[in-house]
């Protein structure tokens, strides 16, 4: 609760054009020949949070380099599409719940976290 509270008061500046923010706990990593499972230190919570912010219409994933994102809306589903091909992020609206699936060329980070509005 302490790096929830911590998070929301650091990003309480920047309210006018945030989109989503969220804080991760649980990441997976998976390449050709291994699985990697582990729950994140407060310390990895904050340095892997999303941040996902909609300025004059377009929506970019501010902590992956800024990349463009598409959004589509499926039932109780909000998709954050990079039509690069960067990976996506999925935040289903009854529970504050999400997933961000980071592609790095063959290989890719599935984080599960919970938005803070």
């Amino acid at each position: 609760m302490k790096i929830l509270f911590l998070l929301c008061i650091s990003l309480a500046v920047n309210v006018m054009c945030e989109e989503l923010m969220g804080v991760p706990n649980r990441q997976v990593y998976v390449d050709e020949s291994k699985v990697n499972e582990k729950k994140l230190t407060e310390s990895l919570m904050l340095e892997n949070r999303i941040h996902i912010k909609k300025v004059n219409g377009v929506y970019y994933w501010v902590s992956r380099k800024e990349t463009v994102l598409n959004k589509i809306n499926s039932g109780i589903y909000d998709i954050y599409v990079s039509p690069e091909g960067a990976g996506y992020v999925k935040v289903n609206n009854q529970t504050d719940e999400y997933i961000e699936h980071v592609h790095l060329g063959l290989k890719t980070i599935t984080y599960y976290g919970i938005i803070i509005k």
